[in-house]
């Protein structure tokens, strides 16, 4: 980042520093723009990893059905296709509940809606929680110039909630004193919570 409270001053007059202040605060400008081009793709890369038809994905309603409920068909029309629209919800110990529509002609996936109905991640220990509580989205796939479907729009929301609930105590001894060093002594219960939202949009 390229902080001017952190750089150190220049004398005006002097041509040569100005010029190596210059070139310093490009070099972390572009720095700066390189990092953010490289967070940026790997999240990318994260959000194409949880396609329903990836390995890493947690949305396996097509992969493992056997986990899953389905409803009836039902034909409605997308544009000028055709459509299957089935919905499906846990069988068990499934974590998502949504909706699939598949073109009638080709029977391909071209949208799925879907939310979380549990917490997909909890964790609890020494009075600090963690809860993954919240995913819900929507991918929608089309044809592309090579007649095979691809993402075309992507939206997901993620949520989780973070806690703290324990004592706490400080104490302060005195090493000079004889016998009982305790000096003072501090307690208080912590009692926290933070909930974080995410939303995306590819």
């Amino acid at each position: 980042m390229d902080v001017d409270g952190l750089e150190k001053e220049v004398d005006s007059t002097d041509l040569v520093a100005l010029k190596e202040l210059e070139k310093k605060r490009a070099e972390n400008k572009l720095k700066w723009k390189e990092n953010f081009a490289k967070q940026k793709k790997q999240r990318i890369a994260e959000l194409y990893s949880e396609l329903f038809f990836t390995k890493k994905a947690e949305l396996n309603c097509i992969q493992k059905p056997s986990r899953y409920l389905f409803s009836d068909p039902e034909l409605t029309f997308e544009g000028s296709n055709l459509t299957y629209v089935i919905k499906y919800k846990p069988k068990g110990g499934a974590d998502f509940e949504g909706t699939l529509y598949i073109n009638a002609e080709d029977f391909a996936v071209t949208r799925l809606d879907f939310s979380n109905v549990k917490s997909l991640f909890k964790l609890k220990l020494l009075g600090f929680s963690y809860n993954e509580n919240l995913k819900s989205g929507r991918m929608i796939f089309s044809k592309n110039t090579n007649d095979q479907y691809a993402l075309s729009y992507l939206q997901m929301t993620e949520g989780s909630l973070i806690g703290v609930d324990r004592p706490l105590k400080f104490i302060e001894k005195n090493k000079f004193v004889k016998g009982r060093r305790k000096q003072n002594e501090i307690s208080f219960r912590l009692d926290l919570a933070m909930r974080s939202t995410d939303q995306y949009e590819l």
